[in-house]
Formats: C-alpha cells, structure tokens, sequence
C-alpha cells in the first residue's frame, strides 16, 4: 500500500513541475524553489530600500548651506547695520549720552583710472599689499558663477580680502582689487 501512496505522491509532484501553478492552485503552497527566491526577492528589495535612504539622509546632511549676499547686497547691508549700531541711545533724562560711532565698514568705493597689473604697480605700493597668489579664477557671463581663489580662500565680488584689500571685480584675465584707493589687478593662474 505503501508503494501506492509514494507513486501517486510522485506523479503529483510531476504533473505540478510540467504544468506550474494556476489559478485552482491558489490555496496550496509553492514549491521550495520560487518561496526561496521570494525571500530573496524581498532581501534585496529592502537593502536598496536602505541603501536609497542613506544616500538620501547623507546627501541632506553635506548639502550646502545657504550663501550668504555678495557684492553691492552685502555691502548694502552692512551699512545698515554700522547705521543702526551708531543710533543714540537715551538712558534716561538726567544723563547725556555721547554717539559713539562703530569702526567703519570696507567700502567699494570706485577707484579712478585703468587697473594695472600688481607687478606694474611702484615698488612701495607693492611692499604695502599682503602677499597675494591667485590659486582658481574661473569667470563666467554671469556674475553669479564667477569663482577666484586667493590664498586658497573664495571670495567674490564685494569680498574683503583681509589687510585692506577688496575683490572690486573678476574678470576674462584675472581679478580687479582695491587697496587704499588705489586699483591693481592680479593676473589668472597660468
């Protein structure tokens, strides 16, 4: 009786590999081999799951902060600052209270005359100058894609420099300074 079962047992299990599951088929279990590949199915859909979301908290969390204004909106915006911390103040009535002024704030105040390259310059004026290497310059049509470099810092349009010195302009062959009052221009790395 016995060889009865394990030969219908058998055939069974042929006619169910020749001709697949369907639909009549639907409370049985599946074979071994596609409730494997589910689990493995399901393994790799949770690891890129993970993975996706990594990258995503990584990517929000090295994004850039928000630039602060250059140029003229900066500058606008320091004035007022100098401007409001140099209001009087009234203690009360019995005291007198003296304006004390803030130091003043770097100004881009245009320059008379063509800019002249740095090594142009008289030999005093270039001993006054902080020691300056344009390391990057990159200049764009618009302004908000120009790039320089010196010192291995950034600075655009309006930036002080330190020492004095203001990035007036970058342009096709190098950047525009100031320094007191007086215009240079240092040449694009080679």
């Amino acid at each position: 009786m016995s060889y009865i079962l394990d030969a219908l047992k058998k055939s069974e299990r042929e006619r169910t590999l020749v001709r697949g599951l369907g639909f009549g088929d639907a409370g049985r279990r599946l074979p071994y081999r596609a409730n494997r590949m589910l689990w493995w199915l399901a393994g790799f859909a949770t690891l890129a799951l993970a993975l996706i979301v990594t990258v995503l908290w990584w990517w929000k969390s090295h994004a850039p902060a928000s630039t602060p204004p250059v140029g003229a909106e900066a500058l606008a915006a320091s004035v007022k600052e100098v401007e409001k911390a140099a209001e009087p103040v009234a203690i009360s009535s019995n005291t007198s209270v003296t304006q004390v002024s803030a130091p003043p704030a770097p100004s881009l105040v245009p320059a008379t005359g063509e800019a002249k390259y740095f090594s142009a310059m008289p030999p005093e004026f270039q001993s006054s100058v902080p020691a300056m290497t344009v390391n990057i310059h990159v200049y764009a049509d618009t302004e908000s894609a120009r790039i320089l470099y010196i010192n291995n810092r950034q600075y655009r349009r309006g930036d002080d420099v330190g020492g004095g010195v203001l990035v007036e302009e970058i342009v096709p062959d190098g950047a525009v300074l100031q320094f007191r009052g007086q215009r240079f221009k240092l040449p694009r790395p080679s």
